[in-house]
């Protein structure tokens, strides 16, 4: 998987907030919206897993 870059995954969220669904919204819209948040959750997830790789490549002395 290539690098995730955090500024990716913060603009995301923000253009894909999880947010409690509206009264207005049809059970198809709902659906959409829980899989765009879905998608910035996964994201983000593998930001913090490559965050973690490199730390431990790090400090096991190891080259990126």
């Amino acid at each position: 998987m290539p690098a995730i870059d955090q500024r990716l995954v913060a603009a995301m969220a923000a253009e894909f907030p999880d947010q409690a669904p509206s009264l207005d919204w049809s059970d198809r819209e709902i659906m959409f919206k829980a899989g765009q948040v879905s998608a910035v959750r996964w994201l983000a997830m593998k930001y913090q897993e490559q965050q973690e790789d490199m730390l431990t490549t790090m400090e096991l002395g190891g080259h990126n």
